[in-house]
């Protein structure tokens, strides 16, 4: 995966993440994914900004099974996808 793929703020489906990307990262190109023009991406930067999130909420412990709940992540990042793929 190329990490200067863009994606643009339509093909995200989580809300918070889809309002920042118009409002606050996004600059107006055409999206790699739906070929829409508008508020888009790089995907490294998405990347970097969820692993941030993980950084900050999540951390190893001796039980990590316990500590990660592999069905909500999956749920998360099910909803970063593109929905136009």
């Amino acid at each position: 995966m190329s990490f200067d793929r863009k994606m643009c703020s339509e093909c995200v489906r989580n809300g918070y993440l889809r309002q920042e990307i118009k409002e606050e990262w996004g600059n107006i190109k055409a999206c790699d994914y739906c070929d829409n023009t508008g508020p888009t991406i790089e995907i490294g930067e998405l990347a970097q900004t969820c692993d941030n999130v993980i950084d900050t909420f999540f951390e190893l412990s001796r039980m990590t099974n316990a500590v990660l709940n592999w069905g909500e992540i999956r749920t998360v990042m099910n909803e970063l996808a593109c929905s136009k793929n």
